[in-house]
């Protein structure tokens, strides 16, 4: 969508003509929107070779020396922006991509934050660091992220971290439910494993026709009962036949749930979106002929993500 109006300068441009003359040092620049929509404003370099694309899906401008920077606070010096987001339970690292060192707490607890390095093609502009802020203990729940970051010129606010936040993740504890509605896990899209441990007695265990139940699932699942597979699906009904499986006493319940794509593609513009409703929502229930144990979404069960 174009701009009804540009100013550059304080001289109007014509949308159409899309040259402008500026001058030494700062240039302000006014938009004027009359709708609301989606679009950009770059300004770039004339009689600049094209750019070899490095990143399929970025945009053309994207690492384009040509392309001018803007500066939202060119007159304020010595400004910090303070940034918050939530992490994933298990959290044991953070990984932070700018030109500025940054100051991190997760969950009011400072972090030691030094220079690190990411798996190659992780990060797409090698020219910036790496910040690796560790966590002296594991959080086992969702945390809060708190960033203060220096504002460098043409680093500011949202350009400040260029690059997504990357978490190293360990067991963490989870409950049932649509992870789309998990701030801390809402664009996952990958694996994430949830384990359980139930006490069942001996009639429990030697009963016939016994079904693991999980209620809803998103997309696709495999159920591992006592360290033997069980099945996998990628369907409903989300049951499973688990008769001759249980044992007296402790049993252990690992379920592998993958989602889709769609939750990834909601941190770029894209059209491919699709389904973003994932996890294990539940309710999961254990059907035996001699009782009914029923795990409802309130009960935590640990999670882990087996990839990034």
């Amino acid at each position: 969508m174009l701009p009804a109006k540009v100013w550059i300068n304080n001289k109007n441009i014509e949308p159409e003509t899309a040259v402008a003359e500026l001058k030494a040092g700062f240039n302000p620049v006014l938009l004027k929107y009359e709708n609301t929509g989606r679009g950009y404003f770059v300004f770039k370099q004339k009689n600049q070779q094209t750019l070899n694309k490095t990143v399929s899906l970025a945009t053309d401008w994207f690492l384009n020396p040509a392309i001018l920077s803007f500066n939202s606070c060119p007159y304020e010096k010595e400004k910090n922006g303070l940034y918050r987001f939530k992490a994933p339970p298990g959290t044991k690292a953070v990984f932070i991509v700018s030109k500025a060192k940054p100051e991190v707490c997760v969950s009011g607890k400072v972090c030691v934050v030094e220079k690190s390095q990411l798996e190659p093609g992780r990060v797409a502009d090698s020219d910036i660091t790496v910040w690796k802020a560790e966590l002296a203990e594991i959080e086992p729940n969702t945390s809060i992220v708190a960033v203060i970051l220096e504002q460098l010129p043409a680093l500011s606010d949202g350009a400040a971290i260029p690059e997504p936040v990357v978490f190293a993740c360990e067991k963490g504890k989870i409950e049932l439910g649509n992870l789309f509605e998990n701030e801390s896990v809402k664009t996952y899209s990958g694996g994430i494993w949830y384990r359980k441990t139930i006490s069942l007695t001996k009639e429990q265990a030697a009963s016939k026709n016994v079904v693991l139940d999980l209620g809803r699932v998103v997309a696709s699942t495999e159920v591992i009962m006592n360290g033997k597979p069980v099945g996998t699906k990628s369907m409903s009904p989300w049951k499973f036949d688990v008769t001759g499986k249980l044992l007296n006493g402790q049993n252990q319940i690992e379920i592998l749930v993958y989602n889709t794509l769609g939750n990834h593609f909601l941190t770029t513009p894209s059209q491919y979106i699709g389904r973003t409703d994932s996890g294990l929502m539940g309710p999961v229930t254990i059907r035996t002929s001699a009782a009914i144990t029923n795990h409802e979404p309130s009960c935590p069960w640990s999670s882990s993500c087996p990839t990034p």
